[in-house]
């Protein structure tokens, strides 16, 4: 006999993902409208992500998702305060906690994302940066792009972990370097992000969704990455920092 928890499962992500579509067919007309006419005035684009950041906070707030969000003080303010963030990942859900927060807010996100239904679509007419994992062209634009985005005062969301955690992981992987090189050659603050519970929701390699989990968020304070003789030492302190707070998080 079929597991009825893995039946649930799946009809709860099945559900969250027409919850989504509906939701983007409603704020469609409007994104893609300030999109297109953000192509003769890039003042027009900055509406379009309030608009995407309102509709997706909507779309987290009337899903059946048990979310704490932990103090968001400098990333919840509607800005253009230009930091790298650096955040653990273990979900999709990740990325929907930020788009539903942070305004204008970018990513560097793999190339397969845009399969995504809903998501894909967003984060695509969004400008996120896409990395196709192995290619080196793909990874040098991207730099490029991240570069032009700070200079126009986005907030660029990098995971250094690179990819989402096995299911069960109880901690924060080794980061990559790319965010902190990214920071210290631009001079701009790094901002570090703790998410906790993601995984037990909707983890890697599985189609399905448990809502009895909850999710937790937390930003940690903002870090001055020229601070550090090296970027070893910076690495290290902001993996120490960030791994603390993942294991003083509720689970």
């Amino acid at each position: 006999m079929y597991n009825s928890n893995k039946l649930k499962g799946h009809l709860s992500l099945a559900y969250f993902a027409l919850l989504g579509f509906i939701i983007f067919l409603f704020f469609s007309p409007f994104l893609f409208s300030l999109a297109f006419l953000s192509l003769f005035n890039k003042k027009f684009m900055d509406f379009y992500y309030w608009f995407m950041l309102k509709g997706i906070k909507f779309y987290i707030l009337i899903s059946p998702l048990k979310f704490s969000c932990k103090e968001l003080p400098n990333l919840e303010k509607i800005n253009q305060r230009k930091c790298v963030i650096v955040c653990n990942h273990r979900s999709h859900l990740d990325m929907f906690l930020f788009l539903s927060h942070v305004y204008k807010v970018r990513a560097m996100a793999n190339s397969y994302l845009l399969m995504i239904p809903f998501l894909g679509q967003v984060i695509w007419m969004s400008g996120h940066f896409f990395v196709k994992i192995g290619n080196i062209e793909h990874y040098k634009k991207a730099l490029k792009q991240m570069k032009m985005a700070l200079k126009r005062k986005d907030k660029v969301l990098i995971f250094p972990e690179s990819s989402r955690c096995t299911p069960s992981f109880l901690g924060i992987d080794k980061f990559h370097l790319t965010a902190f090189e990214l920071a210290r050659k631009n001079k701009v603050e790094i901002i570090p992000v703790v998410i906790k519970g993601t995984d037990d929701v909707w983890p890697k390699g599985f189609m399905r969704i448990n809502f009895s989990k909850k999710v937790s968020i937390k930003e940690l304070p903002a870090i001055d990455p020229n601070s550090f003789h090296d970027i070893s030492s910076l690495v290290n302190y902001v993996h120490t920092q960030m791994l603390e707070e993942f294991q003083r998080l509720p689970t």
